[in-house]
């Protein structure tokens, strides 16, 4: 009996599992790491396309973690529509660098939304999307791999990528220093906000 092929969505579909044993909060902060590892995407596109706001995003990376290090509360639903405001549009921008853009909003607004409630642990998708939007467009020329019977075979291999594995390593570990971490522990909240810094999401392996 051949044993199943494990994908990329196999990962997100166990990693989506992972997040629904975290409280709001602990959920809220893996997204706020992950958003502060994927601003740089969201600088290369203001960058390329002069338009949007990267000073707007990283304050709004700054309220979530000062609600977290110092009890600041925030008028959330502003940031949201603040987010939504500097969010590129696929009908004005048709090209990586947007779509990538897209994503890292879509993840520092799941942060907020944890913190309000109403976690969306599916979200996690979107912290890969960039990965495998690189590998589609390096091997088909388009921002998604299609429907085709090439296209599933490269579905399969792209679990397999090196900076998917790495990826996928480092979600791992994200995810156990969530997990034992003390969210009223300021030390903890600022390692682990370093680690964001230190970590940016790397689109190419080392």
């Amino acid at each position: 009996m051949k044993s199943k092929i494990v994908t990329l969505d196999d990962r997100l579909h166990e990693l989506v599992s992972q997040l629904k044993t975290l409280s709001g909060n602990q959920v809220a902060l893996y997204f706020a790491v992950c958003g502060e590892r994927m601003l740089g995407l969201y600088k290369q596109f203001h960058k390329t396309e002069s338009w949007g706001n990267p000073t707007v995003l990283n304050g709004i990376v700054d309220s979530i973690w000062n609600y977290f290090q110092r009890n600041e509360i925030s008028d959330w639903h502003e940031l949201l529509a603040q987010i939504e405001q500097v969010t590129p549009h696929s009908d004005d921008f048709d090209n990586i660098s947007a779509a990538m853009a897209q994503d890292v909003c879509i993840v520092v607004d799941s942060a907020i939304r944890a913190i309000n409630n109403d976690p969306i642990p599916q979200a996690v998708e979107y912290v890969f999307e960039p990965l495998r939007i690189m590998y589609s467009y390096e091997n088909t020329g388009y921002l998604q791999l299609g429907s085709s019977s090439e296209s599933e075979r490269l579905e399969r291999q792209l679990v397999q990528t090196p900076n998917v594995q790495q990826e996928l390593y480092y979600q791992k570990k994200l995810f156990e220093q969530i997990e034992r971490s003390s969210i009223s522990d300021v030390s903890e909240l600022e390692a682990l906000r370093e680690l964001g810094r230190q970590n940016p999401i790397r689109l190419n392996p080392n």
